[in-house]
């Protein structure tokens, strides 16, 4: 199996004081992402010079519900990036949510056609899900095209000081058994 072109997001919003502010690194985020993706993903024009994506639709596979914070950004990105790829084609969003991601990653891995159509924005812990084996992670992270994030998150992992783990080592030996905290979000309201 080839590679798979992945898209990813994290989900805080941007810590920026307006609203037009916030635009235009929204815009900037993706005419960024989006250069980089097209030279990296597009197979080269044909000998006409017609380009590839010309009368094409690019499908944003979006691992959550609609509207939530990834599917402003896939809805954005549809919007926006459309007349920034040579042959302007279309882009359409189709939510895939289920299983924290999973059902969206393993579309992407073992359904999807690798030909720079389909784009999947998943939540940015799915790789894992693979790290702890779990069995319904039917994909392997390494072999997707990671292209990007327009936000900056920094992933903690804390543990008690009473607990027998003093060390990223101790748990990488002895496999503690783990849990995750809901997802925190804060919404901004003007």
């Amino acid at each position: 199996m080839g590679s798979k072109y992945i898209v990813a997001f994290g989900q805080e919003q941007p810590q920026v004081g307006d609203h037009t502010t916030i635009r235009a690194t929204i815009a900037l985020s993706a005419f960024l992402l989006f250069n980089s993706c097209v030279s990296a993903i597009a197979p080269p024009a044909n000998a006409q010079g017609t380009p590839f994506y010309q009368g094409k639709t690019i499908r944003i596979i979006v691992a959550s519900t609609t509207g939530s914070l990834y599917d402003q950004w896939a809805h954005l990105l549809a919007r926006y990036m459309p007349r920034y790829i040579p042959g302007q084609p279309k882009m359409t969003v189709q939510n895939m949510p289920g299983s924290s991601g999973l059902v969206a990653a393993n579309y992407g891995y073992n359904v999807a056609a690798p030909d720079g159509l389909t784009l999947i924005m998943f939540h940015r812990h799915v790789y894992l899900e693979q790290l702890i084996e779990r069995k319904e992670a039917k994909f392997d992270v390494r072999r997707f095209h990671w292209i990007g994030s327009p936000d900056r998150s920094v992933p903690m992992l804390y543990i008690r000081a009473d607990s027998p783990y003093k060390s990223i080592d101790d748990i990488l030996r002895r496999h503690p058994e783990v849990g995750q905290a809901a997802e925190m979000r804060s919404e901004r309201h003007e």
